[in-house]
């Protein structure tokens, strides 16, 4: 989990990662500094237009995101698109819904569960994930 600020030094990107027991490469730094200014959850694709198509290959983005994933670093949504979206965990997470008619997506507070994780805690689970993917029509595409 990040400590979000909008803006980060290449050094302190680079101490993400270290932090994190993982190679620094200039793709991982320029993927995490993307991910950073997206203003929402974003695709492999997106990230590896954004990137510039020629500075590194489609699929060292997803490994990238796969290994970003495995640490923690990122969540994986899927809004009933053909494809999984992207965005960093950090210390001020907010849910998101997205518009299924225009695209757009809104933040949204945290939704409690806390219900939902005293009944699994008492099945024996810990140290648990959930993923709230939500989505819907705006107020500008009802009109």
């Amino acid at each position: 989990m990040l400590n979000f600020k909008n803006t980060y030094t290449k050094e302190e990107l680079k101490n993400i990662l270290v932090k994190n027991q993982m190679t620094r490469t200039k793709a991982k730094i320029s993927i995490i500094n993307e991910l950073i200014q997206a203003k929402h959850p974003i695709s492999i694709q997106e990230l590896h237009q954004k990137l510039g198509v020629k500075s590194c290959h489609l699929s060292t983005v997803f490994r990238a995101m796969q290994q970003f994933k495995n640490k923690n670093l990122v969540r994986e949504i899927n809004f009933g698109e053909d494809f999984c979206r992207y965005e960093l965990i950090t210390n001020d997470d907010k849910d998101h819904i997205r518009c299924r008619t225009c695209g757009t997506f809104e933040k949204i507070e945290k939704i409690k569960v806390k219900n939902f994780e005293e009944t699994i805690s008492k099945m024996g689970f810990s140290d648990m994930t959930y993923r709230l993917d939500l989505s819907g029509v705006c107020p500008h595409c009802i009109t």
